[in-house]
Formats: C-alpha cells, structure tokens, sequence
C-alpha cells in the first residue's frame, strides 16, 4: 500500500514457506510481467519442479498462487513474456521444446493455448515479441520464416492471425519495436524502405487493422532516427492534450549517447521528439545536449517506455557531462576516477587551446594499430592497419567515439594503437591571430590494448528430421545425428557431457575414451542419467547413436507420454577466458 508496514510478501511461488509454496529450498521464484486481468494477477515465475511457467495470485497474502499450465512440460522453460490483455482475453509469448517462441493466449477459463503456430516447422518458432492491444486487436512483431521479423496482429484466433504488413518487403527484417497505441493506430519503430525502393533507416511508423504506413522519415537518407520508448502522455506545458513523446536523431546533432549499456553508433544525439497525430518535432527546440538513457534499465521493461506520474514524464539516465570533452580513457595520459565517471566513452580526445570546439579549422587525424585492424564507423573508410581522414574538432571528437579495434585470429598480448593529430594551417584564421607563428603543429601519442583470448562455446547439433520423435512402448529407439563442435578446443580437449530423460533409460552405444560420473549414471541402458567426459572426438563418436527406451512396468511408461530428453555438452572452460560454455539440445519423444 506504499508504506513500510503494508508492503508484504504476498507468495513464495518457488518455496521454502508461505502460501502458494510448490517447492523447498530459498531461491526466489523471480517473478516478471505482472499484469492483472479478470480480478487476480499472473506472472511469469521459475520454480524446481515446472521451470518458468505462468502463475496467477489473487493477490491477498492468505490467499493461494497456482500454475495457470506446465506449456514446457518437465522443468523446461517456456518463459512466458510480454503479456498483454485484450479483448478479455491474455495474451504472452512462450516457447515450447516442438514449436519454439510462439503467441499463447488464456481466456480465464479453458486452459492456456496456443493460438498460431506462425512458424510452422521451425523449432525455435517466430520469436512472438513487442505486444500491443488496440481496441479488440493484438499486434505484435514475429518472423514467420518467409517475411522476416515483421508487424503481425490477432483477434485470438489462428484464422485471424495474419501479417500486417511487410515493412522490410522480402526476408529481410523490419524489427517492429516499442509497440505504442496512441489514438486510432498502433506507433512502433521499424526498419523500412522507402517509397522509391531506397532504404529508410528505422523510423516512426504507424499500423491499424488495415495496414501499416510511414509516419516520418526523421533522419532523412537510408541512416535511421531510432525512435525508442514511445509513449503516449499529456503535457499540461505544451496545450495540456495528449501526444506522442519519444527518443530520436535527426543526425543534425550527433555527439556522443554511447553509455556502458553500449547503444549502437547509429542512435548518438538523441532528443525528444512529439507528434500530436499531424507533425513530428523536437519537443524543446532551444536544447542540443544529448538524452543520455541508461540503455539497459529502460529496456528491461515491458513495455520499454518512459515512466508516467503526476503529469511528469521520467527516464532512467547515466550521469554525463555536456560542456567539457574527456575521455573515459585518455591516450597519453593518466585516467582519473572523475575521467571514468564524468568522461565520454571515445577512443581519443583532439582539444586545440587556441581554437574554439565549433570552429571550422581543420586537422588531420591518423590512427595506427601494429597488430589487427581498426574502423571508423560512420566515416566511410575502409577498415585497417592505419586509418586517416580529416575534419574540425567536433567533427573528430565524433568520430572517435565510433573506433572499433580487431584483433586478427590467434592474436594475444599487447599492441600498441597510436594518434597522430595534425593542425594544419588555415592562413586567413592563423593571419589574425595576434603574436602567433603560422605553422603546422604534430602531436603523438600511443596507448598499449592488450589482447586476451576468449574462449567460445560449443555447439550442440542434431541433424536429420529434427528434435521431435516417435517410440514404442517397450521398444528401442536410435536416436542419430547428434554432433559437436568448438571452434577453439583441441582434439584433446575436455568436454563434459549430461543426458537426462524425465522418464525411461538411455543406453550410450560408443563408450571407448569415456569416463563416466557416478557407478549408476554409465550409460548401459539402465537409468534415465548418463554423465561422463571425454575429448571431443570421443564425444561424438558416442553421441552418433543414443537408445532410448521406455518401458511400461519399470519405467511407469504408457502410450501417450511425452518424454522431454535434454542433452548437454560442456567445454570444461576451453582456451581462453570466459569460464565454462555449454549447448544443449532439447529432444521431445512420444511414446506410441
């Protein structure tokens, strides 16, 4: 009730005491996208036993939180994200082992359901995301497989469940974002084409049930304005009706929006734009600093907008400052703790004492790496050992926030990056400078990037047909085509391997080089957990055929089951830093 005395666990969904306890133990159940629909609350939460799965609490302490439906069955996650009531029913994205990330919906009543199989044949389905409701219509972004990520909508039926529009046209993407209802449309950000073909950057577009169109091309040119955390809010301070704010770049006033969340080069000098459903503008024409949003904390919400309360728009943002260039780094000199925290996220600093920030004078700038490449993004230059290009000092400083360095295959140790600046001589600005010699100025400086290897995570495939099988009641199954690979572990490395069933027994068939976890977990075909580790060529060799079986009497089998068989492959940390990566594979079998 906001104060300290009314503010009370309400249920431990995961265990350990309480009401709605389903298991033992005191980790948190982590519950996510409460959202309240037909008088009680659901959410998404992780327990033991079902995984992440959807809840309901009705929200008294006393009260009782159940498991609306166990959609990854066995303590497989579906993660039930984004959920959205409308037209009285709830709607979420949740994937399951057989059809991936898909759109569920639940009435309150029947059990939750899928409602599409959108795409259709593939396991990891069509990444359901960025729900919406307007009036009694879903919308929301999905790749079908055929048109690329791209704006759907629902009335909650798979008849009605159709694309809107194909923004991108063909297979490529559109990423339909921040999904906002502001009047009679549905605004989102995407990544469109032009009218006349030519590639329209991501901008503002705006959809109902008919179709989807452009609603300003902000950043004109084939480079996107990025509009991000749509929302719809009425401003007492600008005519006390409601309009549409959002973060954009024009491109006009690019400085540096890199924050540690790391927001991508494209999106630098983002301010806050307003539609009022006819025109798009600068909400406060007179500021030039940047928003600098914490990328992170805003996006980790659903949905990913500005905060409303008392008449006030907030934002999450990082502390920056806007009159005095620093490098968070500098090249050549000591970096402080006020560096760290006040300076710009930029690979150098070019500052000339005699010229002003937004002057036009000229210098040339060179960058030099002895062991990979660099790239300028934005610059237009090639990537390489050695990169030049020209331009004022704002113009520079710019540019040297978007330097990214690689380091070749293999490469390890240190390498020396170095900046040579030049000030090249503008006779007409130099002439009137009193007391000052008129000559081109050079300045050096190095800083020493050390290169360490990261290790990479293997990559647990299964070939053939697909993850889903079929097999008798009381009857071997081979199970074939399973393979791994890690770029970076020798032939002799160690990789470690779990195969666990939720039901029947598992035989592992090539068992030479294998040293197995445990005098029950061997593998011969008496237990539903196999662990060992090998080097990688014998973990294939004995991965090329699993024998599955389930049997009635022993294994509590029937015709109809489901059996979910999880394999994991571990890489016991590989060859450079990063700890321990692993894959794994998820095989659904039903028993006939």
């Amino acid at each position: 009730d906001g104060t300290m005395d009314g503010t009370v666990r309400v249920s431990d969904t995961r265990g350990g005491g309480g009401a709605g306890a389903v298991s033992s133990g005191v980790r948190g159940s982590d519950p996510m996208y409460l959202t309240s629909f037909g008088g009680n609350l659901y959410y998404s939460a992780k327990t033991d036993v079902e995984g992440r799965e959807l809840w309901v609490s009705d929200g008294n302490v006393d009260g009782t939180s159940s498991l609306v439906k166990d959609i990854n069955v066995g303590v497989y996650d579906s993660g039930p994200k984004d959920l959205v009531v409308c037209n009285g029913k709830l709607f979420f994205s949740a994937a399951t082992a057989a059809e991936g990330r898909e759109l569920w919906m639940y009435d309150g009543t029947n059990p939750a359901a899928m409602v599409k199989d959108i795409a259709s044949g593939i396991t990891v389905g069509s990444d359901v995301k960025n729900l919406a409701c307007l009036g009694t219509t879903l919308f929301f972004s999905a790749d079908d497989g055929i048109n690329g990520a791209e704006l759907w909508k629902s009335d909650g039926t798979a008849l009605g469940t159709t694309l809107v529009t194909d923004v991108n046209t063909g297979g490529g993407s559109s990423n339909p974002g921040y999904l906002t209802v502001y009047g009679s449309y549905v605004y989102f950000a995407a990544d469109g084409i032009n009218p006349d073909g030519s590639l329209g950057g991501v901008e503002l577009w705006k959809a109902d049930t008919s179709g989807a169109t452009l609603v300003s091309d902000i950043r004109t040119g084939s480079g996107g304005s990025y509009p991000s955390y749509l929302t719809a809010f009425t401003s007492k301070a600008l005519g006390a009706t409601s309009k549409l704010f959002f973060l954009a770049t024009d491109g006009k006033r690019v400085g540096n929006f890199r924050s540690a969340s790391g927001h991508t080069t494209e999106s630098q000098g983002m301010q806050l734009w307003v539609y009022d459903g006819a025109t798009v503008s600068r909400a406060f024409q007179q500021t030039f600093a940047n928003f600098d949003v914490d990328v992170e904390s805003m996006g980790a919400d659903f949905p990913a907008d500005f905060g409303v309360y008392q008449g006030t728009l907030y934002y999450s943002a990082n502390f920056g400052n806007r009159d005095y260039i620093a490098p968070a780094g500098s090249v050549g000199g000591d970096i402080t703790s006020w560096h760290r925290v006040h300076g710009h996220d930029q690979a150098f600093v070019l500052w000339d004492d005699d010229v002003a920030l937004d002057s036009g004078h000229l210098y040339g700038v060179q960058l030099e790496v002895e062991k990979g490449e660099l790239e300028v993004l934005g610059s237009g230059l090639a990537r390489g050992a050695s990169v030049s290009f020209n331009g004022t000092l704002k113009e520079i400083n710019n540019l040297a926030t978007n330097v990214l360095y690689y380091p070749n295959d293999g490469d390890s140790g240190w390498a020396k990056f170095k900046v040579t600046a030049r000030d090249t001589v503008n006779e007409a600005y130099c002439q009137g400078l009193v007391g000052v010699e008129c000559k081109e100025e050079t300045v050096v400086e190095q800083r020493m990037i050390w290169i360490t290897a990261v290790n990479d995570a293997p990559v647990l495939s299964l070939g053939g047909g697909g993850s889903a099988f079929s097999a008798a009641l009381n009857e071997e199954l081979d199970i074939v085509g399973l393979t791994v690979t890690d770029d970076d572990i020798k032939a002799d490395g160690m990789m470690t391997v779990e195969i666990v069933a939720t039901k029947g027994r598992i035989r592992v068939n090539g068992r030479d080089g294998l040293a197995f976890d445990g005098a029950g977990q061997r593998g011969l075909g008496e237990e539903k957990e196999v662990k060992f580790y090998a080097n990688i060529g014998d973990v294939n060799e004995a991965l090329k055929v699993l024998v599955f079986e389930c049997r009635s009497a022993e294994d509590g089998c029937a015709s109809g089951d489901i059996v979910q068989l999880l394999v994991k492959v571990g890489d016991g940390g590989g060859s450079g830093k990063g700890g321990v990566l692993t894959d794994e594979v998820v095989i659904q079998i039903t028993i006939s």
